[in-house]
């Protein structure tokens, strides 16, 4: 059995209520301790990054850390500022590396955006995890209200001496956000002009670097999985109904015969895309896109192939980072 890289959210409650949110208007759930123990003690887990809502506002938030840290588990957490600004050095230290959300490089603008004053969390806690040594990173939400300052983020993480992690915006909730596919495209090369690469797992991208992945594609429901609050099972974080619960997931990893709950039917290459030159890197793109899409039988949305006009990209790689993100999800972490 694979070793996997988890994302769990323990709680979707957060102390705000920010506009693109995945998690956004849902019930607040928390989850059990005893589902974290079951997790750890039958299934080879390499890292876990914790996200979805605050973590801090977990009850049992630093047993669960010192429990997962006990058993050798490489941790991450994704934060607005909160949870780490209510954590303690020594918890702090457990973690290897944290990603702090930044929407925008003004303060302002970024506080009018997530509707409170949190960028002070978050300079104070970039201070305390340089000076702790824990590796962070600026995560970006590339949107169709910020792709055209991505180079400013990206200036403001140098200027910190820290990395950029960033992920494509999903429209789970409202499409008010979603990138237009010459939005896409003009983030993302303004991201790799200003920025070296320290890895790439975004499927589209990958093709026009013809940069392979694991065996190409989404990493989601491969090498990584989402344990969502309730307990629930999926290969991504923005695929929010499921009903896979983490019996079946400890079942089907324990008897690799059992057929029953296999994730590989979520990955099934379009036809339109089978002949494709680049389809051994991206194998049709991202299984979420092409979800919301409303048909995963479809090329994803920011397809070149489709355009008839491959991206210019200029990328220079930087040296590789031992950080949790670099194969979970459909993300890019740039220095």
């Amino acid at each position: 059995m694979d070793s996997l890289s988890l994302g769990i959210g323990l709680t979707n409650k957060c102390n705000l209520n920010c506009p693109h949110c995945y998690s956004r208007g849902e019930e607040e759930q928390f989850i059990s301790i005893s589902d974290i123990m079951k997790l750890e003690q039958n299934l080879r887990i390499n890292s876990i990054n914790f996200g979805t809502g605050e973590s801090f506002l977990h009850p049992q938030f630093e047993q669960i850390i010192k429990l997962l840290h006990s058993k050798g588990i490489k941790l991450s957490l994704t934060t607005n500022g909160y949870t780490v600004a209510n954590m303690s050095d020594d918890l702090l230290q457990l973690f290897n590396d944290i990603d702090f959300s930044l929407d925008f490089p003004d303060e302002q603008k970024h506080n009018q955006f997530r509707q409170g004053n949190v960028t002070s969390d978050i300079r104070k806690g970039i201070d305390r995890c340089k000076k702790l040594g824990v590796e962070c990173s600026f995560a970006t939400a590339l949107m169709n209200v910020n792709y055209n300052v991505i180079d400013k983020i990206c200036a403001l993480a140098q200027s910190l001496d820290i990395n950029l992690r960033v992920n494509i915006y999903k429209p789970v909730h409202t499409n008010r956000f979603k990138l237009s596919y010459d939005q896409f495209w003009d983030g993302i090369t303004m991201l790799l002009q200003c920025s070296k690469l320290i890895s790439c797992s975004e499927p589209i991208v990958n093709a026009v670097l013809q940069n392979k992945t694991l065996d190409g594609g989404s990493p989601c429901g491969k090498k990584s999985l989402r344990i969502k609050p309730n307990g629930k099972v999926s290969t991504c974080v923005y695929l929010q109904n499921t009903n896979t619960t983490i019996n079946e997931l400890i079942k089907a990893q324990q008897n690799t015969s059992n057929k029953s709950f296999d994730f590989e039917h979520l990955h099934v290459i379009p036809e339109i895309c089978r002949n494709c030159e680049y389809v051994t890197y991206c194998q049709g793109g991202c299984m979420a896109r092409r979800f919301y899409l409303g048909d995963v039988n479809k090329e994803d949305e920011f397809c070149f192939m489709s355009k008839g006009n491959i991206p210019k990209l200029n990328v220079q790689w930087a040296e590789k980072k031992d950080l949790v993100h670099s194969d979970y999800l459909c993300t890019i972490i740039v220095q």
